[in-house]
């Protein structure tokens, strides 16, 4: 079941994959702690991205469908 990525030769960790978008997304932050005005990426749009990374674990664990609202209501 799903991939050992110690073993899959295509695998590629995230750091690898995403250096460019790591990259840009740090040179935005300090930039706007420089400037003042607010980043590009906000904790509300991390939040979000955290809410939806919770649930597609949670749904490869159960093997069923998660909802994101869900784990939200939970959260809070």
């Amino acid at each position: 079941m799903g991939f050992n990525r110690r073993y899959d030769p295509g695998f590629r960790a995230a750091r690898d994959r995403f250096h460019d978008a790591y990259v840009a997304e740090l040179a935005d932050f300090t930039d706007s702690v420089r400037t003042g005005r607010t980043p590009s990426a906000t904790g509300e749009d991390a939040r979000a991205a955290l809410s939806i990374a919770m649930a597609a674990i949670q749904s490869v664990t159960t093997g069923g469908p998660v909802r994101v609202a869900e784990l939200k209501a939970e959260a809070e």
